[in-house]
């Protein structure tokens, strides 16, 4: 009977592992090229069926342009990924560039010292009322994702190359001259989401569960 409620659980946790590996991330901005103190904004990502969503969130008085939003799929760019499309579209002046085909090695779009990335979304110019301190898109492939750690991969050139994503950003607050440049998350951690917090302890409560179960049954 011991061995029969171990296997139950082990089961239900390997039929939960892909809700906690790969649902919600959440990456900070917070290395750029022009002295900004702290973060610019975050990226967070979320698996929406077969679609990843992505939420660039610039701090007050920034916005995204020119360069726009870089990041990569699967592979590094010397390798290529997989073409994308955008589920709906993108605000005026925003666009996916390359109609979404992965480009690679020195095609690849580069974000000042953070490196090339296989795509990327174009943004309005400086001082232009279209330039945007949020941007929502959701992306998709033939077959779908299923992962968001399916778009998390590394930069490549560069000075400063294995950014995981990078932005083109101006901030109307930093001196003249010095208030555009490039910010990227670095190839840091993940910062958990709630979501993910809660399945881990549902499976907390479920092995509670299954222990007082056990103990039902040998009384």
């Amino acid at each position: 009977m011991k061995k029969f409620w171990g296997t139950k659980l082990a089961i239900l946790t390997m039929a939960a592992a892909p809700a906690l590996m790969a649902d919600t991330i959440t990456y900070d901005l917070n290395i750029n090229n022009v002295g900004f103190a702290g973060s610019i904004g975050t990226v967070k990502l979320d698996l929406i069926g077969g679609g990843i969503q992505f939420t660039v969130d610039l701090v007050p008085n920034s916005s995204i342009i020119q360069q726009g939003f870089g990041f990569n799929g699967f592979s590094n760019p010397a390798d290529g990924g997989p073409t994308i499309s955008l589920v709906g579209g993108l605000p005026a002046g925003y666009a996916l560039a390359n109609s979404g085909v992965a480009e690679t090695g020195n095609s690849a779009d580069m974000f000042g010292p953070y490196g090339r990335f296989e795509y990327q979304i174009s943004a309005p110019n400086v001082g232009s009322g279209s330039a945007l301190e949020n941007l929502i898109f959701t992306v998709t492939k033939s077959g779908g994702f299923s992962s968001v750690y399916d778009l998390v991969e590394g930069s490549s050139h560069g000075a400063n190359p294995s950014e995981l994503f990078a932005i083109h950003f101006f901030n109307s607050q930093l001196p003249t001259g010095a208030n555009t440049g490039f910010a990227s998350t670095g190839a840091q951690t993940v910062v958990p989401e709630p979501s993910y917090v809660s399945a881990i302890a549902g499976l907390g409560a479920l092995a509670f569960l299954l222990r007082r179960k056990r103990a039902a049954v040998r009384a």
